[in-house]
């Protein structure tokens, strides 16, 4: 995904049951930052969503559930996070995959959106 500052990648593998992934910001000059790892996985036929990161603002590790799956979304929450309280992936076809996250923040409901290409 392009961003105005450079782009950010998150890169996906299948590991036993599950999936995992790592999450990249990269600058314009090429220098990255690792902003957060995920593990998508089923535990008591309940899948969730295991995000820890690693951003200032965003240390630590959170899990959310899936809540919703038609027509290739897949929505997780978590209520008791601060913020965000829903991500969602929906695949758009072979190559493209938009993710969002939203919730309230101070009583203001926030979504922000991650247009995902995939990388040839």
């Amino acid at each position: 995904m392009k961003t105005k500052n450079g782009k950010m990648i998150e890169r996906w593998q299948k590991y036993g049951d599950s999936l995992t992934a790592i999450s990249h910001r990269y600058k314009a000059n090429g220098d990255s930052v690792l902003t957060e790892t995920i593990v998508l996985k089923q535990k008591n036929d309940i899948w969730y969503f295991c995000v820890t990161g690693y951003e200032k603002g965003n240390i630590g590790k959170t899990d959310f559930k899936l809540v919703a799956s038609a027509n290739s979304t897949f929505i997780f929450e978590n209520k008791q996070h601060d913020f965000p309280q829903q991500i969602v992936y929906q695949n758009k076809g072979e190559n493209e995959l938009l993710a969002w996250i939203e919730g309230e923040i101070g009583g203001k409901k926030r979504k922000i959106e991650f247009p995902y290409k995939r990388a040839n």
